[in-house]
């Protein structure tokens, strides 16, 4: 059914970038949505990339604002997965990242209505909605984007798309983007069976036939 309230509320660690270190801490969130679609499949694709989000790319990462360019670096050549914010990390732009973030991911699946976020650290909730002002992150960023990833460009302005995940490698396309899938695939073979006839037909043009010289 469409226009059914939904809640989740998961919690994940990260790291924040302070200073010369990091403070670990424990994010809560409350997520309250609205199905806008009666496809089922589409609904619990939405929620798989809720927790993807949360749990693989948020979850274990630092967390530091964009300009400290040389701790991520640092961090990034250490192995730790880093996610670079338009202004210092503290629980309202982690919570607003959040918010765009899931928004752009979940979309035009789910609607999220509200997203509360609180730390260990912070103590104090932070609630968002789209009728906030969103500060930054009105600029063009990873949280405007709908692929899986929390990443920037890096020094020399390339990401290197190969290692990166997607939706499609995750399993977790709409049902309406796997149908294009097949279709695709099935062109590509309607394409191989033409090629493969039209060689077989040059093939024949091109046999030279041998013949035994009966003046021998």
């Amino acid at each position: 059914m469409s226009y059914v309230r939904l809640g989740f509320n998961p919690q994940f660690f990260a790291g924040i970038h302070i200073g010369n270190g990091i403070v670990m801490n424990r994010y809560h969130v409350d997520i309250q949505m609205m199905t806008l679609t009666n496809n089922m499949h589409d609904q619990n694709i939405a929620v798989e990339r809720l927790k993807y989000m949360i749990f693989e790319e948020y979850n274990s990462s630092i967390l530091l604002n964009a300009k400290q360019i040389k701790a991520k670096a640092l961090y990034e050549a250490a192995g730790l997965r880093c996610i670079a914010l338009p202004n210092e990390p503290v629980d309202q732009v982690v919570g607003l990242s959040l918010f765009h973030k899931l928004t752009s991911v979940v979309s035009p699946v789910l609607d999220i209505l509200d997203l509360n976020l609180h730390s260990d650290v912070g103590g104090i909730t932070y609630l968002h909605n789209d009728e906030e002002e969103s500060g930054a992150f009105v600029d063009d960023g990873w949280w405007h984007n709908s692929d899986p990833n929390c990443v920037t460009k890096g020094s020399n302005n390339k990401v290197v798309a190969l290692t990166l995940p997607t939706w499609r490698k995750l399993d977790l396309l709409w049902e309406a983007d796997e149908d294009d899938e097949e279709d695709e695939d099935s062109n590509f073979d309607i394409i191989l069976e033409e090629i493969h006839n039209k060689d077989k037909a040059q093939i024949g043009k091109n046999v030279v036939e041998f013949r035994p010289n009966d003046k021998k």
